[in-house]
């Protein structure tokens, strides 16, 4: 019994043992966790958009919904090349990029893009200010019964007075920068004797003075007129006179008068741009005007007045393209400056003072016209062109044989020369000459050397000249100069008579 009963314990400890030893498990490893993905940013703003260059700095609008930025800035901003700052979201990029200059005179596309390459595009509009000029225009009427005023004064944009008569000038009148004066058919400016009357007109380059007609035609106004009046006042600078010359010869008409212009523009006018009636007129200065449009030519004026011009000024599409000149005697030496048009000679000049023409000069002579040195033993003609600027002394009908008289060289003046010059259509009539009396009355020559008394007295140098369709003789000179006379390296084309005659007394 006692044995049974420790087997039943023994199988019961034996199978306990075995239950116990089934529940004990091996534990599962844990494993290791797979990582999960981070999340790229979708952020794709700009937040400023500004131009630090400017003063004061000059910060955008920013539409952030639609997608706009807009800016104003100031008026004289050269918006080709305006270089903007820009200010982005975190981890994003922009193009066209910050800190590079752009033309913002149109419309400008930026790209952002954000970290995870989606994009938004901004259109950036910049524009300038608009300023706003109030301009309050005042126009004064003046005439006949109002008292002239002593200053002119700029009164605004546009047109400042109204001129409706011929107002005589009895004072010192000065006109300032930036006026305009508009004058109604009839009216004008006349400036007469005394010393203390005057027309004081100096502008700038940038406020110019401007006289024109109501009507911009010429002729729609009288002008301006000066008579006798000497003063040193009156001076014309950046002035411009334009569509005058109703009953005048001219848009300016001067007499015996000192006048200093500048600068100045004479066009559009009935007649001449300016005429100098008398002799005794002077240019105190005269210097870079411009003449044009005008009816007759630029300028009438005298001979004894055409040193006065300078190579500076222009003169184009006046109808007559030319300078017209008068008859006059003076003691002064002369100079005369080439110009873009010829010096029109309408009658006979006599030297009483030598006569210097510079390379390049024109002077066309009108029909019989001379040109002569006989009483006066120092006044020699001197004209000395170059082989690419040569001096022209021609008829007003080009290629046409015997139009003037021609030059005579009649004084002995050994400094009397004439290098590189073009004589065309000389040798129209004969010359009074010591050997005319002598030999043949008759005779013609586009260039005549002659004198008072005999051997070797007669004396000038004809060299490198072209000499053409003379009437006559291209060069005539006596026998008793022979030694005296230079004439080489000369050509000559379809002259009359003999190119060179030698006169056998």
């Amino acid at each position: 019994m006692k044995t049974f009963a420790k087997t039943l314990f023994f199988l019961f400890v034996l199978l306990l043992g075995n239950a116990c030893k089934k529940t004990e498990t091996t534990p599962t490893p844990t494993p290791t966790p797979t990582p999960t993905p981070s999340t790229k940013s979708t952020a794709k703003d700009i937040s400023k958009f500004s131009f630090a260059a400017l003063s004061p700095v000059v910060d955008a609008t920013i539409d952030a919904t639609a997608k706009t930025i807009t800016a104003t800035v100031p008026t004289a901003t050269d918006l080709t090349k305006l270089v903007p700052t820009i200010t982005i979201s975190d981890k994003a990029t922009v193009s066209p990029a910050t800190g590079v200059a752009q033309d913002f005179s149109k419309e400008v596309s930026y790209t952002v893009t954000a970290e995870d390459a989606s994009t938004v595009v901004y259109k950036v509009n910049i524009t300038k200010v608009v300023v706003v000029v109030v301009v309050v225009v005042t126009t004064k009427t003046i005439d006949c019964n109002t008292i002239i005023p002593e200053v002119w004064e700029d009164l605004g944009d546009g047109v400042d007075y109204v001129v409706k008569c011929n107002l005589r000038i009895e004072k010192d009148i000065v006109i300032k920068p930036g006026v305009k004066i508009q004058f109604e058919a009839g009216a004008g400016f006349r400036v007469y004797s005394g010393a203390n009357f005057s027309l004081n007109m100096v502008g700038t380059k940038e406020k110019p003075i401007v006289l024109e007609g109501k009507t911009a035609t010429s002729g729609a106004w009288k002008g301006l007129e000066f008579s006798q009046n000497k003063s040193l006042k009156n001076q014309w600078e950046y002035v411009t006179v334009r569509h005058a010359g109703d009953g005048q010869t001219a848009g300016v008409e001067i007499n015996d008068s000192n006048v200093w212009i500048k600068n100045s523009v004479f066009s559009d006018n009935k007649g001449f741009g300016i005429a100098l009636t008398d002799q005794n007129t002077i240019f105190k200065a005269f210097e870079s005007n411009t003449f044009t449009n005008n009816t007759k030519s630029a300028l009438k004026l005298f001979y004894s007045q055409i040193g006065y011009l300078d190579s500076k000024s222009t003169f184009f599409n006046n109808t007559q393209k030319y300078i017209e000149v008068l008859a006059s005697r003076t003691e002064e030496a002369i100079i005369v400056q080439k110009l873009d048009v010829p010096y029109r000679i309408t009658n006979d000049i006599d030297l009483r003072a030598s006569l210097t023409l510079n390379a390049g000069v024109t002077f066309e002579f009108v029909n019989d016209v001379s040109l002569y040195n006989q009483y006066v033993k120092s006044a020699a003609f001197i004209a000395n062109g170059t082989a690419t600027d040569p001096i022209r002394l021609i008829g007003t009908v080009p290629n046409t044989k015997g139009v003037w008289a021609g030059i005579s060289l009649l004084n002995n003046n050994v400094e009397s020369k004439l290098n590189y010059c073009i004589i065309d259509g000389a040798g129209s009539r004969a010359e009074i000459t010591n050997f005319n009396f002598w030999f043949e009355k008759t005779a013609t020559a586009a260039i005549t050397i002659d004198g008072t008394g005999y051997k070797e007295s007669y004396r000038a140098t004809v060299t490198n000249c072209t000499i053409s369709n003379s009437g006559g003789y291209g060069i005539a000179y006596s026998i008793y100069s022979k030694n005296a006379v230079t004439i080489k390296d000369n050509s000559f084309k379809d002259n009359t008579k003999a190119n060179i005659i030698e006169f056998p007394y």
